[in-house]
């Protein structure tokens, strides 16, 4: 978003020579930040920690697994409504083999 405002900004002042460096900058960013080989690079430092492995689980110390939603699929006229999204679903899968696994409870919000 803030690389569209930039783009945005740039456009506004075109005769302001920084102005046309934003421009220029946030033109050529914006798509290299969005190609699939960077973006997964971008996002490996948010997630330092593996999935617990299934002879991992023997030895938790978890009391419950807090499922957090990550979107909803919004007027899915095959559910007559809303729905959970593809990241939701992946979770609550993932969760659901954690449950299976070691008899502990989920909480899903």
């Amino acid at each position: 978003m803030s690389l569209f405002l930039l783009i945005l900004a740039g456009g506004i002042a075109w005769r302001r020579a920084w102005a046309r460096a934003v421009f220029v900058f946030a033109s050529l960013v914006l798509p290299v930040l969005s190609l699939p080989i960077v973006s997964p690079m971008l996002a490996m430092p948010l997630e330092p920690y593996p999935a617990l492995a299934p002879d991992r689980l023997k030895n938790i110390e978890a009391q419950a697994f807090v499922v957090l939603a990550a979107g909803r699929h919004t007027g899915a006229p095959e559910y007559g409504g809303d729905t959970v999204g593809a990241i939701s679903l992946q979770r609550a899968r993932y969760a659901a083999f954690l449950q299976r696994h070691t008899g502990l409870p989920l909480i899903v919000k």
